[in-house]
């Protein structure tokens, strides 16, 4: 949190937008945790849109530990790169 606003995950996501394109990748999806609106807003301002699927947290196969909320799901989020 104390490096928020900073610029770091805006350089992160061209770098891999642009390592997507090098390797021929038209396309980048995401999942994004559904209780954080102001992260999903965010990847809306850097060009990535809802494509209609999500997962429930507990759906997911080798997940890493239990949600702290009930009914978190994983947003499926995209953005084309050409």
């Amino acid at each position: 949190p104390f490096v928020q606003g900073k610029g770091i995950g805006k350089m992160l996501l061209k770098e891999a937008e642009e390592i997507a394109l090098a390797h021929q990748c038209d396309l980048i999806a995401i999942s994004v945790i559904s209780n954080r609106a102001e992260l999903i807003e965010w990847y809306k301002r850097h060009g990535y849109k809802a494509n209609g699927h999500s997962i429930a947290f507990e759906q997911i196969e080798n997940r890493f530990g239990d949600p702290k909320i009930d009914e978190i799901r994983l947003i499926s989020m995209e953005k084309l790169l050409v």
